[in-house]
């Protein structure tokens, strides 16, 4: 956290963004997205990902991707911009949530996997999150890297979830989550 400008400058950062890219190969097609993180500090988190999408005289459209949360609300959205009409995903094989109670839970589930999704980019990032999702992080001692050895650090959420950040420990590359 000091080589990152000590805790003054880290806690002082309330909104960030981060732009990329992820390749992807499935068979022998390969898709590069663009990836954009957007968080406002404590509790607002989305990721963006447009897929360049179609072969053929339909090559030119992507879908881009919405997922996160605004509080305790979570955010998933899919837009289009091909120049036809999008077919419907298949039905679930599993039904959905009936009752209120189910309805909640399943809201609930949604959030933590958006809020984790949250905790995988940004832990890395910082060392540190805000303390309203009631991260505990502690040294881990070291572990064995390809290229040497990683100071590790230990991040555990209040429902025992537990991320491990690994840091080479001479150069300090951006970090492994594991």
């Amino acid at each position: 956290r000091q080589a990152l400008g000590g805790d003054a400058a880290l806690t002082a950062i309330t909104s960030f963004t981060v732009d990329g890219s992820l390749q992807r190969s499935v068979a022998e097609r390969t898709t590069t997205e663009r990836v954009q993180f957007s968080c406002l500090l404590p509790d607002r988190f989305l990721r963006e990902a447009r897929m360049p999408m179609g072969d053929g005289p339909f090559a030119n459209y992507e879908i881009v991707q919405y997922d996160g949360f605004d509080g305790t609300t979570g955010i998933r959205k899919s837009v289009s911009t091909a120049p036809f009409p999008m077919p419907s995903p298949p039905p679930s094989p599993i039904p959905p949530p009936t009752t209120p109670e189910e309805i909640a839970a399943a809201r609930e589930k949604q959030l933590n996997g958006y809020r984790r999704m949250f905790f995988e980019m940004a832990t890395p990032m910082f060392v540190s999150l805000p303390s309203i999702y009631g991260l505990q992080l502690s040294r881990a001692g070291k572990a064995p890297l390809a290229n040497g050895q990683a100071d590790v650090i230990e991040i555990k959420r209040n429902d025992d979830r537990v991320w491990r950040v690994l840091i080479q420990e001479t150069t300090h590359p951006p970090p492994k989550l594991v």
